[in-house]
């Protein structure tokens, strides 16, 4: 499927729709008398996989193909601005609460479908061709949900898109007087914020560790500062409804076997190799806080793998780096002191799918809570 690009106010183009990886079979969703396709890409979960990711339960559909990797197809339905799940299809071809999805309250009510009080976020649909799908679709929606609601939402059509795309290159969106086109921009800059957010999530915090340049990674699937806010990102003071928005990732120093947070800053960004970042306060992520300087890490509790090195120049895209790792240390920090350490360098060749047989059980475990992030690095033990 063809599909044509939002400009968002950011100033640039919102990559979402890149065909470096396979495009998606969509979810399908009634809405404004018409039954559209649901984008369901790489960038942000779906309002199904949102739901089993929030509450923490097993994920349970097998990917199908590079098509489909949920496993499934969805089918929705927006009922008097309320978003509610129609019903799965899936290879075990079960009903919505087979599966065990549910609201999260009973207060509303809609034949028996499910009312979708989990989800929020920008779900971007397409009004396809009928005649021909993979050609320029009539028309794309953005449609704003916070807790199941429909809060705005906005329908784009090509010529909408060349007009946005003309404003934005004279320079001239700050001088729109026109109330639909504001609307229009300003839902799809909170869409860029919105898969943006997504994105960033594998973002890692840094870390100088005594002297040395690195990376600290916990076992956790999101980013530190998002730990209290897995069930509703919307609690997050930075989520994609602010102006300002972005992932919270730490700068820390780790000097004597202790932790220190030195400060805190905003990542963002849809480019691939570049990050853009804000700077905000430690009270930001830690309203306690009230001094000045560094911050002792005395709440720190748990494992965590470090990953040493520097940032080299990608030979790939000239004006880019990357990361390299040298050296990769796991440590147990309790009230913000290393207790326990564990470090491995480049000479050493360990086949971290297959660890050593004569690994302690205490050894293997800390390892393997890290196993994802150890086999992205595996090439280069």
């Amino acid at each position: 499927m063809k599909k044509f690009i939002l400009v968002v106010i950011v100033g640039m183009m919102c990559t979402v729709f890149s065909t470096l990886a396979t495009e998606q079979v969509p979810d399908l969703i009634e809405f404004d008398g018409k039954e559209l396709a649901l984008h369901t890409g790489w960038g942000h979960p779906s309002p199904m996989v949102a739901y089993f990711s929030q509450n923490n339960i097993e994920y349970p559909f097998q990917s199908s193909s590079t098509a489909n990797y949920r496993g499934h197809i969805a089918h929705w339905k927006i009922h008097k601005n309320r978003l509610f799940l129609k019903k799965v299809i899936a290879h075990k071809g079960k009903k919505p609460n087979e599966y065990g999805i549910e609201s999260n309250g009973d207060s509303v009510k809609y034949k028996s479908y499910v009312f979708a009080d989990w989800f929020s976020g920008i779900i971007e649909c397409v009004e396809e061709n009928p005649e021909n799908r993979w050609s320029e679709p009539i028309s794309q929606y953005l449609i704003w949900v916070r807790y199941g609601n429909v809060i705005d939402y906005q329908r784009y059509t090509p010529k909408d898109t060349e007009e946005m795309q003309k404003l934005y290159e004279a320079g001239n969106i700050d001088d729109i007087t026109d109330e639909d086109m504001k609307k229009k921009f300003m839902l799809s800059y909170m869409y860029n914020n919105y898969i943006s957010f997504y994105f960033r999530m594998n973002v890692n915090d840094s870390l100088n560790y005594e002297g040395k340049s690195g990376v600290l990674i916990s076992n956790l699937p999101i980013p530190y500062f998002l730990k209290d806010y897995t069930q509703d990102f919307l609690k997050c003071k930075y989520n994609w409804e602010q102006e300002i928005s972005g992932v919270p990732s730490g700068i820390w120093e780790i000097k004597e076997k202790k932790i220190f947070l030195k400060n805190v800053r905003l990542v963002s960004g849809l480019g691939f190799y570049r990050k853009i970042y804000h700077a905000i306060e430690i009270q930001d992520v830690l309203p306690e806080y009230e001094g000045m300087g560094d911050v002792f890490g005395n709440w720190m509790n748990g494992d965590f793998m470090i990953k040493i090195g520097k940032e080299v120049e990608d030979k790939y895209v000239p004006g880019t780096t990357k990361f390299h790792t040298e050296r990769v240390i796991f440590v147990t920090i309790e009230d913000g002191v290393i207790v326990n350490e564990l470090e491995f360098d480049l000479e050493q060749k360990i086949n971290w799918r297959d660890l050593p047989k004569d690994w302690s059980p205490e050894m293997r475990g800390m390892v393997e809570k890290f196993s994802t992030h150890l086999y992205n690095v595996q090439s280069k033990f």
